[in-house]
């Protein structure tokens, strides 16, 4: 834009620059350009000097740094003419950050992946000096404050060789965003990743790193529709659905998915009885039809068998979702029923597995998010905790990964929970004891930690003697909310009444 057209603009017309990148197709629709004022902000940039193989992160950094002049001339015209509030920069524009300190400009980070990233990246400093392997090799996963454990060779590509340039760069770009950005506006949401930001705004008020500001999701809904928006059969779908209770899913723009692969994930997204809202894009060749069930219809009529049990089970849990049933016997065979038509309800067993010599009393499914795993009481007093996992090529089977160790008491009830940063397992013994474990990893069903333990009486034994409980029950109080401190209620019968006392934990 000429100089000059930008002076005679008026003061209250919001101003955009825009650097284009490559690989980058900015959009801008009528209703939005008519009430912005744009600045094209590219100069000619020469990508000679570089390696055919130079990575898009490289190529997308150095179109901003060789368009550095351009944006301080365009900054210093609109200093003169107008009152510019502040300059935004997404993860790639870091470089202009100082060039708008020159001027005196509030300079922020759009950050457009989740708080998770975002705590990586500004934790990258400290991690790459702790971190004297490449992140790929680290044999424990890493924990970052809130954010649930990640495995070294899960990170991105871009971290993954600390010896190239992207990694370079990429560390320097999160030393920028401590030295120059006044915040970091993130396109997520407090529900969503509750944990990280309260763990990224306790290091905001320390002064340690830039305030961080959730204001996602940012979706294109001046663009909606409202007639389209009425007609849509998903949205109908979804508004009839109850709050909290439908996994939306996408797997970014980074690559794309064959045929073959969407297939077989819309097939486990179906079995596994969780409503899901999947945006499909397809790019080039059409694909064939793809068809997912959402639901399925269940049985109305209760006098209908839908499995064949053991004569000897002795207890039986459903998973929770209601796709697979698990089953003990008084010779301690855990045993799996599975539906082999989705479209059926009808089930049959798909494995048998002998789990202790004794009889198994109770088994209790871990929440769905954790893998397959199912937590047994044996009629001795053990709690075993079994996974079903893949070895090789072998075909799925239940292993054994956890057994907690007792005194003399036996267990009456075991349940799960699943709080803000982590999973709980609570377990109520015939002593009275009760005992909170949690699972810091998810990753990880073998290293459980307890939290704390108690004593379920509200009198002094001395005055009672020692208690002798007959059952016992707990249930997790699901969370709906920030706010909402996860909790149990939990119920004794023991032999002396005294002792019996109810409580909210």
């Amino acid at each position: 834009m000429e100089t000059q057209q930008v002076q005679h603009m008026q003061q209250t017309q919001p101003n955009v620059a825009i650097v284009p990148t490559p690989g980058m197709a900015p959009k801008k629709g009528a209703s939005v350009s008519a009430q912005l004022h744009f600045h094209n902000l590219s100069s000619p940039a020469n990508f000679d000097d570089l390696p055919e193989d130079v990575k898009i992160e490289t190529r997308i950094s150095l179109s901003l740094v060789r368009s550095l002049s351009a944006l301080r001339e365009t900054l210093k015209v609109l200093t003169e003419s107008t009152k510019l509030a502040a300059l935004v920069a997404d993860v790639f524009g870091t470089d202009a950050l100082e060039v708008a300190k020159e001027f005196g400009i509030l300079s922020f980070i759009f950050f457009p992946s989740n708080a998770l990233v975002l705590s990586f990246v500004l934790h990258l400093p400290e991690l790459d000096k702790k971190v004297t392997c490449e992140f790929r090799d680290l044999p424990e996963p890493l924990q970052l404050p809130g954010c649930v454990p990640i495995h070294g060779r899960d990170l991105a590509d871009s971290v993954q060789d600390k010896k190239s340039e992207t990694y370079k760069w990429l560390l320097g770009v999160a030393k920028q965003y401590h030295h120059f950005a006044a915040g970091i506006m993130v396109n997520s949401f407090m529900d969503l990743e509750l944990g990280a930001f309260k763990a990224l705004m306790e290091d905001d008020r320390s002064g340690f790193r830039p305030p961080v500001y959730p204001v996602g999701p940012l979706i294109q809904n001046a663009f909606i529709n409202e007639a389209e928006h009425e007609q849509s059969d998903c949205l109908k779908w979804l508004d009839e659905q109850p709050s909290g209770s439908v996994l939306f899913i996408s797997f970014g723009s980074g690559g794309t998915l064959s045929q073959e692969q969407l297939n077989e994930l819309a097939l486990g997204l179906e079995m596994s009885g969780q409503r899901f809202l999947w945006p499909l894009l397809f790019c080039g060749q059409p694909r064939e039809n793809l068809r997912v069930r959402v639901s399925r219809p269940g049985c109305t009529d209760m006098e209908k068998p839908i499995a064949t049990l053991d004569k000897d089970t002795t207890c039986s849990s459903w998973n929770y979702c209601g796709q697979r049933l698990a089953t003990g016997s008084v010779d301690g065979t855990l045993s799996i029923f599975d539906s082999r038509d989705p479209a059926s309800s009808s089930f049959t067993c798909s494995s048998r597995t002998k789990v202790y010599d004794g009889g198994i009393i109770k088994v209790v499914w871990v929440p769905p998010e954790y893998g397959d795993a199912i937590a047994c009481i044996c009629i001795d007093g053990s709690l075993l905790l079994w996974e079903e996992v893949v070895e090789d090529a072998q075909p799925l089977q239940w292993k054994l990964c956890k057994s907690f160790k007792t005194n003399s008491a036996l267990p009456l009830d075991v349940q799960f929970g699943v709080s803000s940063t982590s999973l709980k397992m609570v377990a109520a013994y015939s002593d009275g004891h009760v005992r909170v474990y949690e699972l810091p990893d998810p990753l990880e069903l073998k290293n459980w930690q307890l939290q704390a333990e108690f004593q379920n009486v509200i009198e002094s034994l001395a005055t009672f003697a020692r208690a002798s409980c007959l059952s016992a029950s707990i249930s997790w109080n699901p969370l709906k909310g920030e706010n909402q401190e996860s909790s149990f209620v939990l119920g004794f019968n023991s032999n002396t009444p005294q002792l019996n006392s109810s409580k909210v934990c």
